[in-house]
């Protein structure tokens, strides 16, 4: 069974996000009940992650958030990274991959 996980940081972001302003009914509370469904895992940041994250934005030139992120995603041994904000097809440290899931 594949086990799904988050970061805090995209959670945060949800009620902000374009598609639910000028009255959507995609609510933020339905879009964090089904993550829950998908992803029972929700990480945080302690100082050894943020400390690997600086590393990375020093290897990568990833922003410091967009670097937490993987830093996360590399110690929770996740083998791929939806994201539409970094660069698609990347491989962080012969790892992870790292998939836009709106390419076409």
């Amino acid at each position: 069974m594949k086990v799904w996980s988050i970061r805090m940081r995209p959670l945060q972001q949800i009620p902000k996000h374009p598609s639910l302003k000028n009255g959507n009914p995609r609510t933020p509370a339905m879009l964090i009940a089904v993550i829950r469904l998908v992803c029972p895992s929700v990480l945080g940041l302690d100082l050894e992650t943020h400390e690997d994250a600086l590393r990375l934005v020093d290897r990568h030139r990833f922003s410091i958030f967009d670097a937490m992120i993987v830093a996360t995603a590399l110690r929770a041994e996740c083998q791929i990274l939806y994201s539409e904000d970094m660069q698609d097809g990347m491989i962080v440290d012969r790892r992870l991959e790292i998939i836009n899931p709106f390419r076409i």
